[in-house]
């Protein structure tokens, strides 16, 4: 379909725009989940309009710490959980009939467990509130971190990942050895450095690298409830190939609205003659609303593919390799002006194998 939104009629923040243009950087500034619900909306108001794939709207996937060259579309678990993070944590302890003081060390932790499955108090200062040894807090916690989801209750993500990695029903060696002693390598990607350094054939390393990277870093997720602690869902996905950076769009990210079949835009030309003011209406909207989807989806390629243009070392290497670009520049690039730029940019992610970032990480905002 032919875009022809013009977006350069935006010069201030001050206009006031004509409603379409208006609607167009309102769809803009929307993120991933927002446009899900705002599709759901239009679909429930508009009957001249489908989508064509409403998993994209029921169900949202995200990504995570892995490689992407390694990991298709990881999802998080379905998100249909009925009980909370703690909750599901307190009713396996109370099916374990410990001790009164055991019991409360125990809930004492939970309580202290971030939504992304991680404990946030120190040790000594739960043995002091409780007046008891260290040692007998400790045995509580690895009752905790045995505890489903796996890896819960670590304190930080080398222990989460060890504990992914014993609950295994065959435990890889070599993968455990890299996480407890060469999780910075592992960050990098350097396994030339670690077949190095420990005398492990290239093989036996990149199979661990692999285990390592289907590991649930976040194990909290599937818990994840309310819209405001929902993991950000990756708009594009930056995947290896041939030695070379690309940017490839998240379909699941994008929902994908057509015109309800006996209702084309070639409708519009007999309307007067066969359809009321209420189908003209409808299908207008349709196409419009249609037309604002796919220049928000051409804007976002466009905005990850000059950041992989011009971050390969980071890529590549890592985040000390990130380079300093401002947005005035890619506004520049893009012919676009600053103010439908800065809608463009917010809360729209990129997935790579160092992890989610927002666009605006790449940038100066000016």
């Amino acid at each position: 379909m032919e875009l022809n939104i013009d977006f350069s009629l935006v010069r201030s923040q001050k206009l006031l725009l004509i409603p379409q243009l208006k609607q167009a950087l309102e769809i803009l500034s929307m993120n991933s989940q927002e446009l899900s619900h705002y599709v759901e909306e239009q679909l429930e108001i508009n009957p001249f309009m489908e989508c064509i794939t409403m998993e994209c709207i029921t169900e949202e996937k995200t990504f995570y710490l892995g490689d992407a060259e390694d990991t298709d579309e990881t999802t998080a678990s379905d998100m249909t959980s009925t009980i909370t993070l703690k909750e599901h944590l307190l009713l396996q302890l109370n099916s374990l009939n410990l001790e009164k003081t055991q019991e409360s060390i125990g809930e004492y932790l939970i309580d202290n467990t971030d939504e992304n499955g991680y404990l946030k108090t120190d040790i000594f200062e739960v043995s002091a509130f409780f007046n008891t040894s260290a040692a007998k807090v400790v045995r509580i916690l690895k009752i905790l971190q045995g505890f489903d989801p796996p890896g819960i209750c670590a304190r930080n993500l080398k222990e989460c990942l060890l504990i992914q990695l014993a609950q295994m029903e065959n435990t890889n060696r070599e993968a455990a050895l890299i996480v407890r002693h060469y999780i910075d390598r592992l960050a990098e990607n350097d396994m030339d450095a670690v077949a190095a350094e420990t005398g492990l054939e290239e093989k036996q390393v990149e199979e661990a690298f692999r285990l390592i990277r289907t590991l649930e870093p976040r194990p909290g997720r599937e818990f994840f409830r309310d819209e405001d602690n929902r993991p950000a869902v990756a708009d594009i996905i930056v995947r290896e190939l041939n030695g070379s950076y690309i940017a490839i769009l998240n379909e699941e990210a994008f929902p994908e609205v057509n015109i309800v079949e006996h209702y084309g835009p070639e409708d519009m030309i007999k309307a007067d003659e066969e359809t009321d003011d209420f189908i003209r209406e409808g299908v207008s909207s349709a196409v419009w609303l249609i037309k604002c989807m796919e220049q928000r989806e051409n804007i976002i390629l466009q905005i990850a593919q000059n950041i992989v243009r011009g971050q390969h070392e980071f890529f590549e290497k890592g985040a000390e390799y990130l380079k300093s670009v401002s947005s005035k520049q890619l506004g520049e690039d893009m012919n676009m002006h600053e103010s439908v730029l800065s809608q463009a940019l917010k809360e729209k992610y990129l997935q790579c194998r160092w992890g989610l970032f927002e666009f605006n990480y790449f940038f100066e905002i000016y």
